[in-house]
This record gives C-alpha cells, structure tokens and sequence, in this order.
C-alpha cells in the first residue's frame, strides 16, 4: 500500500501510514527513490502513537495556540481555565478514513478515546478531529486548562486509545 509522503530529507523520510493497514501486527516498509528501493524493513503496526509538537526535538514547549490564539509561550501563558487549542499526530483510525487527503469541508472524528494532563491534572477535552486544512493522520484538540501552579514548566500529555504521548512535552501557565 502506498504512503502519502510529507517531507524528506538525508536520512529521513515523513510519512502518514495508510489506514489500510489497521488491524495488523506489523507492516513491511520499502522507500523507492528515483528507480532504487532501500532494503525492506518490517515495522509494529500500533493503535495509535500520539506525538505532540515541540519547539526542541520532540520535547520541551509545545507547539500550541492560547484561547485568544496567541502562540503559548513565557511571555504569552495560558490561564486557568482557559482554553489551548494543540495538533497531536498519530492519532490512529478516523471516520470516515481518508488517507493522505486535506482535511477542507469535513473534519474526520477520532474513533478512539482522548484523554490529557495539564500539570498532572485531568484536563477537559473540549473538542476533538481531524486537524482542518492539513493532512490526515494531524490532529487538531481543545484542551480546558485546569488549576495547576503557574510557570513554563507545566507537563502536557494527551493519551488516545490508552496510549501516551512522548513524555516531556511542557507548556505555560499563569
């Protein structure tokens, strides 16, 4: 089955994993390239594998928007129960399943449940789909900041199926 291809580079290729291959333990990967093909690798197929965006290498400050959409940060915090909106990718089956498409007129819903912390407290999930305007296989979710100390430091994770996101994903808060 063919991957739609996001990005690639020396040594790394991004890629939205069909949704065909759901329901199997594990999948074969090859990568052909102007006629040649890399040796075929096999790789688990998981139910999800939430990730969240981050300013660092899959750590750090969260790529994240505030309640007034201003980019969430030290100098722009969230407030208690306000409003942050993330993209989280890996977020497994959607209905319906649209491989590799724009998300423009419809947004999928997620088929498996979200949960997420804020600073080690049950944050509402306020809104959950696919992400509009981008791919599928990104996420677009509305988190309910709840009351948890201030500072830059405030762990954030979203767990989709029973599955974690990466840990060390931090945010601000007011």
């Amino acid at each position: 089955v063919a991957a739609p291809m996001i990005f690639s580079q020396a040594g790394e290729v991004g890629l939205a994993v069909p949704y065909e291959i759901a329901g199997k333990n594990s999948t074969n990967v090859q990568i052909t390239y102007g006629g040649q093909s890399s040796a075929i690798i096999a790789v688990p197929v998981v139910t999800a594998a939430p990730a969240i965006p981050t300013t660092g290498a899959g750590t750090g400050q969260a790529e994240m928007f505030n309640q007034d959409m201003t980019y969430n940060s030290s100098t722009s915090p969230a407030a208690v129960n306000s409003i942050v909106s993330i993209y989280v990718t890996g977020e497994g089956l959607t209905t319906p399943a649209t491989d590799g498409l724009i998300n423009i007129a419809s947004f999928p819903a997620l088929t498996q449940p979200v949960t997420a912390m804020i600073g080690g407290q049950n944050a509402t999930v306020n809104y959950k789909s696919e992400a509009p305007y981008l791919i599928s296989g990104v996420a677009f979710i509305q988190l309910v900041v709840p009351s948890v100390p201030p500072g830059c430091s405030v762990a954030l994770q979203v767990t989709i199926g029973g599955i974690n996101s990466q840990p060390g994903v931090t945010m601000c808060v007011k």
